[in-house]
């Protein structure tokens, strides 16, 4: 069953039943539910569908891809002839295409880095077929990509395919009202929340979650079970996305400790500041790993960009996964073990992965706080003086107005002790921007208690409930 993914799988309706052909590039990290979405997409329609083998070269793909295709011939001239070039292949297609008698055509490319080899050239050739042939003979074509950055640069960005695609689209993470679709309705709000602050919105993750087992036998299955998939997952990441996968293996060790400037991230890795370090850096943001941040809330007035780890997976894996893997491959009982490394450490770090999700998903929970047309610029702030202080999540919105978000992560009602801590924050950001209105918004699991909620101090209250059931 596809779990949410309502809007995505609408607008990709909507591009096939054009009475016109049509080119789509869906990209988005491993596990994230891309092909899954594409095949439900034309789950009801004749479609060719061809993956990509990593590992493989053109030649393996060339005949693989030109076998499939004659499949679909049964007795023809076609079957007798070899195919070992893209360009041949590429004319078998268009006679498969030719064969239809204009019905709707699916073809359907997954995991395109891979039939291309990480190279530009296969899409000239499609640029050439596109031009020529396909764009007159009702053809949805999709090209899907794990790798963003080649996605992004070699097909979407491509001079091949500039002004020629008709659909881009970024998978991302499922927004939590859709990602607790995939637990039982016995599952508490706060069990629910744990599990997100660890899984985030990533569908392959939250399906594997037995949903009989405890929250903390989950945990010791998938991350410290010697004889679990995700102990490596790390490698499965970094391997398949990333070419040059130590650089961004050491990047991420980096973030995993703290959130970092480009030139701290230099400095500490001894690696120059200019184009390349950045260049490996965005490409860590386009595959939603970790995100960038300005300084200042008014990014107008501020050049200097934050980076930390937003991918709630990999940041628990980093901090409690990666620095024990020896260990984790001996071990015996997992259960064992996961208390053993997380003991007094698991609430303090859900603690911080709230204030990870929150900014994460800071544009969802703006639209539920009914401000989401309104955000200039959002994310954490902290100003370090002689009166240093810190802001979990702050909006910047128009008309010179903030949001400060108070994030507390607790399995009790907020009381109304949180106010001074509040208060403080506003007093130190009205002292910076004096001209400006400032809001305050508590977002937290359980709720604020009963005092709270009369004392009328927040304009915004999110609770777990209304974060997951909106």
């Amino acid at each position: 069953m596809l779990i949410g993914r309502t809007e995505e799988l609408k607008i990709l309706n909507q591009v096939r039943e054009q009475e016109k052909s049509s080119l789509v590039v869906v990209y988005g990290r491993r596990r994230i539910g891309k092909s899954f979405l594409i095949e439900r997409h034309v789950s009801q329609h004749s479609c060719l569908y061809f993956e990509g083998i990593e590992g493989q070269g053109s030649k393996y793909h060339i005949r693989m891809l030109s076998q499939q295709i004659k499949s679909n011939f049964k007795t023809s001239e076609l079957l007798k002839k070899q195919y070992d070039s893209w360009e041949a292949v590429m004319e078998l297609l268009t006679s498969y295409i030719k064969s239809r008698k204009n019905k709707k055509t699916i073809i359907f490319f997954d995991e395109y880095q891979w039939i291309a080899s990480n190279r530009s050239r296969l899409t000239s050739i499609i640029k050439k077929y596109w031009d020529k042939e396909w764009k007159k003979m009702n053809v949805q074509l999709i090209l899907c990509g794990s790798i963003s950055s080649y996605m992004i640069k070699k097909v979407i960005k491509s001079k091949a395919l500039y002004g020629r695609i008709d659909l881009e689209l970024n998978i991302k993470q499922l927004a939590p009202k859709e990602a607790s679709l995939f637990f039982s309705k016995s599952k508490s709000e706060l069990e629910k929340f744990k599990y997100l602050l660890i899984f985030g919105g990533t569908p392959k993750y939250l399906e594997d979650i037995n949903q009989s087992l405890s929250f903390e036998k989950n945990l010791a299955r998938f991350f410290f079970d010697k004889n679990s998939g995700y102990v490596n997952e790390y490698e499965k990441i970094f391997y398949s996305q990333f070419k040059e996968h130590r650089v961004y293996e050491n990047i991420i060790r980096l973030l995993a400790k703290e959130a970092l400037t480009l030139d701290q991230i230099s400095k500490k890795l001894s690696f120059s500041s200019g184009g390349g370090l950045k260049s490996y850096l965005d490409n860590l943001v386009k595959a939603q790993f970790i995100k960038d941040y300005y300084a200042s809330p008014d990014k107008l007035k501020s050049k200097i960009i934050t980076y930390k780890i937003i991918d709630p997976f990999l940041k628990f894996y980093m901090t409690f996964v990666f620095p024990h893997r020896n260990l984790i491959l001996n071990a015996q009982e997992p259960l064992s073990l996961l208390r053993r490394i997380t003991k007094n450490k698991l609430n303090i770090y859900l603690g911080h992965a709230l204030e990870n999700f929150s900014q994460l998903f800071a544009l969802e929970l703006a639209k539920l706080m009914d401000f989401e047309d309104e955000v200039i610029s959002y994310g954490p702030f902290l100003k370090k003086s002689a009166q240093a202080f810190q802001i979990d999540l702050l909006y910047f919105r128009e008309n010179k107005c903030f949001t400060i978000c108070e994030i507390k992560y607790s399995d009790e009602m907020i009381s109304p002790a949180v106010i001074p801590e509040v208060e403080n924050k506003v007093y130190q950001l009205k002292q910076l921007y004096p001209n400006h209105s400032i809001q305050k918004a508590l977002i937290t699991i359980i709720g604020p208690s009963k005092a709270l909620k009369e004392s009328r101090y927040f304009d915004y209250i999110l609770s777990g409930r209304e974060i997951l059931k909106a």
